[in-house]
């Protein structure tokens, strides 16, 4: 028997200097993730895990529950 290990490192692609894409295992401000076969704004993404966030603090302040970070 074998067995094969699957890379699970995310993979970024971004635009270097120059305007070409770059492929990295590095997080770029402009530039996007690979996640289930498709790739995902990384700027999309940080908007909606801030939205979240925030909805979440709204529901904590609804139920009387003060969030402090």
């Amino acid at each position: 028997m074998s067995a094969s290990a699957v890379a699970t490192a995310e993979i970024y692609k971004c635009l270097d200097a120059s305007g070409s894409f770059v492929f990295t295992d590095q997080p770029c401000n402009e530039g996007e993730r690979r996640h289930d076969q498709e790739w995902i704004s990384v700027q999309d993404e940080k908007r909606r895990a801030h939205e979240a966030a925030l909805e979440r603090g709204k529901g904590a302040r609804k139920r009387g529950q003060v969030q402090l970070t």
